[in-house]
Parts: C-alpha cells; structure tokens; sequence
C-alpha cells in the first residue's frame, strides 16, 4: 500500500470523484452544471412573472409596446427586418445611417420632400443614361 504509484492511483480516484460530486453540492456558483440548472429553473419556472413584466412595459412605455406590436403584426415591418438580418453586407450601411448626423439629414429631408427625391431621381437616370 506505500507504493507509489498506488498511493497517485488513490489520489487521483479521490480528485476525481470529489470533482464529479462537487458540481451537484449546493454551493453557489458551483460549476457550470448547476448555473445550466439554476438558469433553467429560473426561466421555466417564472411565467407569471414573464406576464407582470410584459404588462409593466404596456403600461409604463406603451410606444415600445406598440413598436413591438407593430413588428409582429406588420408583414411589410416585418419582411424588412427579416430581409436586413439575412443580408449581413446591409447592417454597416443601416449603422451608418443611424450614427453619421449628415446622412440622417439627407435622408430626412428625401423623406420629407418627394418633390426632391423625384429631382435626385431623374438627374440620376439621365447621368446614367448618358
């Protein structure tokens, strides 16, 4: 039993049912195991707390309730947002938009002013027609 090699045979059995065990001990922040388990129940197990949380957004910020909604039940929204998810090489541009004031500018005054969209349109096509 003084051998060596027994003796790092037993230890290493030791550490390592220690270390099979001690993820399923009640101790906080024990091992990934138990946070898989702990997040589980905690996200299964809370539905009514789900709904209290989804009325306190009706009723406290109803505009990011009816964007969602609005989302959801809006094919043409949703399609959109579904179109710039698939194509990745979109998102820099959209990002630029939503960050570079001057564009934002451009864009609101397009948006605001068809009349000059249609000019913007028109001194496009006939540059491009030559």
């Amino acid at each position: 039993m003084s051998d060596p090699n027994t003796i790092a045979t037993i230890i290493g059995f030791v550490f390592f049912g220690v270390s099979e065990i001690l993820p399923f001990l009640p101790i906080r922040g024990n091992g990934m195991l138990q946070s898989i388990l702990e997040g589980l129940k905690g996200s299964c197990g809370s539905v009514d707390k789900d709904v209290e949380l989804a009325q306190q957004l009706i009723n406290h910020k109803p505009t990011i309730a009816n964007v969602v909604t609005t989302m959801t039940t809006n094919d043409v929204i949703h399609n959109c947002f579904k179109n710039i998810l698939d194509n990745q090489n979109v998102i820099p541009y959209i990002n630029l938009l939503c960050n570079n004031q001057e564009l934002q500018t451009i864009f609101h005054s397009l948006n605001s002013n068809p009349a000059l969209l249609n000019n913007i349109k028109n001194v496009i096509k006939s540059v491009s027609d030559g």
